[in-house]
């Protein structure tokens, strides 16, 4: 590997990463300010601001997560670092 690719490649891996942790960050942040907005609503007899955070937190840090590794896995590609 060129020393060019090699860096290339580190900036690419450097800027998903801050985009996948920037992400995660952003989504939990807005659930902690959504959330006191949603309190007191319910749907099916569950407080919104609980359901928002018990079943849509796990969903959306899994999207995130199977995002970044198949982007990874692109990037690894492009530049020759990956196994068969």
């Amino acid at each position: 590997m060129a020393d060019g690719n090699r860096d290339d490649w580190w900036r690419q891996t450097r800027g998903l990463a801050i985009a996948s942790l920037g992400g995660a960050g952003l989504i939990g942040f807005l659930l902690l300010v959504l959330g006191p907005l949603l309190a007191g609503d319910s749907f099916l007899g569950i407080d919104l601001d609980s359901l928002l955070i018990v079943a849509g937190l796990p969903v959306v840090l899994t999207a995130i997560v199977v995002w970044q590794v198949a982007r990874q896995g692109e990037v690894d590609r492009h530049h020759g670092y990956f196994e068969d």
